[in-house]
């Protein structure tokens, strides 16, 4: 497969040249050594193309994990409590891990336990290859890689997502580069708040 389009948010491409570039030139290397006509192992069940071979989502986010897990990217868990305070503040709704458990007496209400997860992370990179459904990306922009930031966990995140041209060989509901940007400029200026990078890859 190949890098077809990037897209750049507060200077995400930037760092990863000048601090991570050995990071960087890995990604190119595992996406380039994943062969696509391989993935293509789909039997359409839609009415319009039925019994057409189509690219598994599934098949494409498999074949990713093994290249970049002996690399060392590996999942992230940053464990969170969620409770209420007599007089909440941004810093204490933010602060995590032994910080938030000092301030568990504090509650009104039981704390609630959540985490976020990531599935690749390396020298405070996060890297998110997504074929699921198209609102997983929102989430994982706007969430996962969001709360890692703020946690102090990572400094840069990287989304990957088909092109258009690939994803139209695919089931309905995958997210689509074109798409994916269009709502990320939607955001405006400075947003999201960390630096991002979404690349687009084709066959």
């Amino acid at each position: 497969m190949k890098i077809a389009e990037k897209y750049s948010s507060l200077g995400g491409e930037e760092f990863m040249l000048v601090r991570r570039p050995d990071l960087w030139d890995e990604i190119f290397q595992v996406i380039e050594s994943v062969d696509a006509s391989d993935m293509m192992t789909k039997v359409s069940k839609e009415r319009s193309r039925l019994g057409q071979r189509l690219y598994s989502p599934v098949d494409m986010n498999t074949a990713f994990k093994p290249s970049l897990t002996s690399l060392g990217w590996l999942e992230q868990h940053i464990q969170h409590w969620s409770f209420s305070l007599p007089e909440p503040s941004q810093s204490a709704n933010e602060s995590r891990g032994e910080e938030q458990e000092t301030n568990l007496n504090r509650t009104r209400d039981l704390p609630t336990h959540y985490y976020y997860q990531t599935d690749f992370v390396k020298d405070r990179v996060a890297l998110e290859v997504q074929f699921g459904n198209y609102s997983f990306v929102a989430h994982d922009i706007l969430v996962k890689h969001r709360g890692l930031f703020v946690s102090n966990v990572i400094d840069v995140a990287i989304e990957i997502v088909p092109m258009k041209e690939l994803e139209s060989q695919m089931s309905p509901g995958v997210p689509y580069y074109e798409r994916v940007l269009y709502n990320l400029i939607q955001l405006g200026r400075g947003q999201p708040c960390f630096p991002l990078i979404l690349i687009g890859i084709a066959p």
